[in-house]
């Protein structure tokens, strides 16, 4: 019997209590239209994170995972990321210390990149293939109230000039 390796992933309910001043008051500069889902939208950043260095730990460990990056409807939460990551020491000890290691932002899908490249499919299949397994995960992961708000209710925001 081998053990499994302990993950450095704090569990999300840690992960949302961290609170950041700074990145609220410098997103709300950035976006004034989402001034008042300000903290809802940090939290759904931190989810997203969480997500992320989730499905990367279980990539290594030789699981099978999704793409996980940003679509039209989420654009709002890589804006409090580009807001976060301006506080580039606080950014890295948040994800040092709740994510075990620092998170990149992706400018890559690779299971998109590889239907439109490989599987020769047109680029609206390869993103609703990304956008299925990206949401079946959310589902599985962080429930159908987060994935809903992430996938519908997040469009009210247009993207920014920041993308």
């Amino acid at each position: 019997m081998t053990n499994a390796p302990k993950s450095v992933i704090k569990p999300l309910e840690e992960v949302l209590a961290y609170k950041n001043e700074n990145v609220v008051a410098r997103f709300c500069q950035i976006r004034p239209d989402a001034k008042e889902e300000v903290s809802l939208i940090f939290d759904d950043l931190k989810r997203f994170l969480w997500l992320v260095a989730t499905l990367e730990e279980r990539k290594k460990q030789g699981e099978i995972t999704p793409d996980i990056s940003f679509s039209a409807s989420t654009i709002i939460m890589d804006d409090m990321w580009h807001a976060f990551i301006l506080w580039t020491k606080q950014y890295e000890e948040f994800c040092q210390t709740y994510l075990g290691n620092f998170v990149h932002h992706p400018t890559e899908m690779p299971i998109y990149q590889k239907n439109t490249t490989e599987k020769n499919l047109d680029e609206e299949a390869a993103m609703n293939i990304f956008l299925e397994g990206m949401i079946t995960v959310c589902i599985e992961e962080l429930g159908e109230e987060v994935t809903q708000r992430w996938f519908d209710y997040y469009l009210k925001y247009p993207a920014s000039g920041m993308h």
